[in-house]
């Protein structure tokens, strides 16, 4: 697992040493420190019998104790979430973590997904469209993009999948980049498997999923464990596109929430 400063690092990977230091703002940088969890960062546990998310040791840990196996219902998987930034049409804004598993099992993913504005909604039948997550639901854990419910996730004909993954402790930076254009928004995935790889696009896509919440999450039909090493949610007004930028130390930026509802 990264130590703390390449943690807090990789929060803003890709953010210009110039031009944007005084200005530079998020909805979300957090890297899990101390016991208490961002005020900016809400938990979503419909079931706290069959699962968790606790936040100690730098991760903000889910744990699974049962069937939370998300797919056309909620089916009540564990999320944490941050509200989607201030944009208007046609900007654009990011979410961004780290996620680990311990070691391969089968039926057991973690990672990204977008869902609306009510506690305990999602899965297909309420609108959700995709995860972008560690995927072990095959022989091999691997980065993929998953269409919920019919494996079409937005406007592409099929899932995408990315590297296979270690089977010892399988771990990945995600990027999901969003430009807004109204009903059916644009969304672009990026993954890498060290803080100082360059960004990898897995594809790009439109989608009409309500994306008020941005959200990480675990899903299973099993007892199964995720960490989350970070969780950053921004726009591109305040922070550049990821490839070939600067990294910029996390205190010299001021933090302010800003927010919005889609209108319907």
């Amino acid at each position: 697992m990264a130590n703390k400063t390449s943690k807090v690092a990789s929060l803003i990977s890709g953010i210009c040493l110039t031009g944007l230091m005084a200005s530079a703002q998020a909805t979300v940088i957090t890297d899990f420190s101390g016991s208490t969890l961002d005020a900016n960062v809400h938990l979503d546990v419909p079931n706290s019998s069959l699962a968790s998310v606790t936040q100690s040791g730098g991760s903000l840990n889910f744990h699974a104790n049962g069937n939370v196996d998300m797919w056309w219902s909620r089916n009540n998987a564990p999320f944490a979430w941050s509200e989607r930034p201030d944009v208007s049409l046609g900007d654009k804004w990011w979410v961004e973590t780290r996620v680990t598993m311990p070691g391969y099992s089968y039926g057991r993913l973690a990672g990204i997904t977008f869902y609306g504005d009510t506690d305990g909604s999602g899965g297909y039948v309420d609108g959700m469209d995709f995860h972008f997550a560690i995927d072990q639901w095959g022989s091999q854990p691997v980065v993929r993009l998953q269409g919920l419910g019919d494996n079409m996730p937005g406007d592409l004909g099929g899932n995408l999948t990315g590297t296979a993954l270690n089977y010892s402790s399988p771990s990945v930076f995600l990027r999901t980049e969003i430009i807004e254009n109204g009903l059916a928004d644009n969304y672009s995935f990026f993954y890498k498997l060290n803080e100082s790889d360059a960004w990898t696009l897995l594809g790009a896509m439109s989608s009409t999923v309500d994306n008020s919440r941005a959200a990480i999450f675990l899903k299973s039909y099993q007892a199964a464990d995720a960490s989350f090493d970070y969780f950053t949610v921004g726009t591109d007004a305040e922070v550049p596109e990821p490839t070939g930028l600067a990294l910029a130390a996390l205190g010299m930026f001021g933090i302010a929430g800003m927010r919005r509802r889609k209108a319907a």
